[in-house]
């Protein structure tokens, strides 16, 4: 039985936003859309990765995405080796 703290993964859609001041006075605001994929101890956040996520994606998103994915839940313990 192991002593070490409980290990988890979460995935959500999230949004980033960047403010550009495009003149003086003014600003503009970009959203873009993700995945935020956090890694958990005991309940709490240890670390946020986020993917951008187009209206297109291309094979390398998917890739990053599916690389993502799969270290997160090695790290977490819950993928087994056959």
């Amino acid at each position: 039985m192991s002593t070490s703290p409980q290990r988890g993964v979460s995935l959500r859609a999230s949004y980033r936003s960047v403010v550009l001041d495009t003149a003086p006075g003014h600003r503009s605001v970009l959203r873009y859309p993700g995945l935020a994929l956090a890694r958990h101890i005991a309940g709490a956040v240890t670390e946020e990765l986020w993917l951008p996520m187009g209206d297109e994606p291309t094979e390398a998103d998917d890739e990053a995405l599916i690389d993502a994915l799969r270290e997160a839940l090695l790290w977490s313990g819950t993928a087994h080796s056959r």
